[in-house]
């Protein structure tokens, strides 16, 4: 049986994966350090806001992100 599924480092990967995916505006990548995992996400284009978020969250990643989406978007 293939557990890889389960396995943190995979559900990072896809999580990585989506926050891509879902933000396309933002470079997002992740950092290790010793132990310590964070994800970074720059801007692409000036004059948008944030231009950085750093955490180990990726859940407030992703809501960082999703208040800029809406703060941008057109009528």
């Amino acid at each position: 049986m293939n557990n890889s599924q389960d396995h943190p480092a995979h559900q990072r990967a896809q999580e990585l994966a989506h926050l891509k995916e879902d933000f396309p505006a933002f470079r997002i990548w992740q950092e290790t350090t010793g132990e310590r995992i964070r994800l970074v996400a720059v801007r692409r284009h000036h004059g948008i806001s944030p231009h950085t978020v750093v955490t180990a969250d990726a859940a407030e990643l992703r809501a960082a992100l999703s208040s800029t989406r809406s703060a941008t978007a057109g009528p």
